[in-house]
């Protein structure tokens, strides 16, 4: 949709995947009452051929240093990491054929065009001024190199492919959006809602499909979990949406300390 791979597209996969049943989240209890939260991490399956490149990318980069990992120790070491996950992200979007190039690549090529175009202006326009009475002229390149500039920043075009799956993801923020899961079958309520998270996610929804999942506590007693989370001891299905808001925002945190090219 922005055309651009940042923290928000990682951490939405992550916890696809962990809907997938690639790995775990473990909310660990607090030190003290007003403690800071933390997750503990674990790869439940190595993955092969299933996995598209740039979700055993970022799969490989989070587990690099083991099978578990506590997301507060995530920062440093992901810094090396998170290129690759980056580089197969936009190459996926080339390989889905949503894009003849890459968006970056386009981007970039555009914006060192209009930058070298409005460094040329610049010096024209102060050798025009010294010498001649035209140093207006080197101010038009100025602009047009400013003006190209900013164009390069809009200057992807995605393919006929691309659009229709654009279109296709308007119809899906409207339906996340607006829609519950609360006319489904009390037994098939927590997989959809699981399954909807991800997209939420992405989409600037993490908070309301969270409680679509918490909706699905019927009882006061405390829960081991859903399969893919889970919390410390008397945790409740009920507190899932805190939970989960909790996790995007500290998992983007630690993508965005640890890469700040996002």
């Amino acid at each position: 949709m922005d055309e651009t791979a940042d923290v928000v597209d990682i951490t939405a996969t992550l916890l696809d995947l962990a809907v997938r049943k690639y790995l775990t989240i473990e909310e660990l209890a607090r030190e003290t009452h007003f403690g800071k939260l933390d997750w503990r991490l674990r790869r439940l399956n190595a993955g092969g051929a299933e996995l598209l490149p740039y979700e055993k990318a970022l799969l490989d980069a989070v587990f690099a240093d083991g099978e578990t990992v506590v997301v507060s120790t995530l920062g440093q070491s992901l810094r090396p990491r998170l290129g690759l996950v980056r580089e197969q992200l936009y190459a996926d979007v080339v390989t889905q054929g949503w894009f003849a190039s890459r968006p970056d690549a386009v981007r970039n090529r555009w914006s060192t065009a209009g930058l070298v175009l409005l460094g040329t202006g610049v010096v024209l326009t102060i050798v025009l001024a010294i010498v001649t009475k035209f140093g207006l002229v080197g101010f038009a390149v100025m602009l047009a190199g400013a003006a190209l500039t900013l164009a390069g920043q809009v200057a992807p075009a995605r393919t006929a492919r691309g659009a229709a799956v654009l279109g296709r993801v308007g119809g899906l923020q409207a339906y996340l959006s607006n829609e519950t899961s609360a006319d489904l079958p009390q037994s098939h309520r927590l997989e959809f809602a699981s399954r909807c998270l991800p997209y939420a996610a992405v989409l600037g929804l993490t908070e309301k499909w969270a409680q679509e999942i918490a909706a699905t506590d019927e009882d006061d007693d405390p829960d081991a979990g859903i399969g893919w989370y889970s919390g410390p001891e008397n945790w409740h299905l009920s507190d899932i949406g805190e939970s989960l808001s909790n996790f995007v925002t500290a998992f983007g945190g630690t993508l965005s300390h640890a890469r700040r090219l996002f």
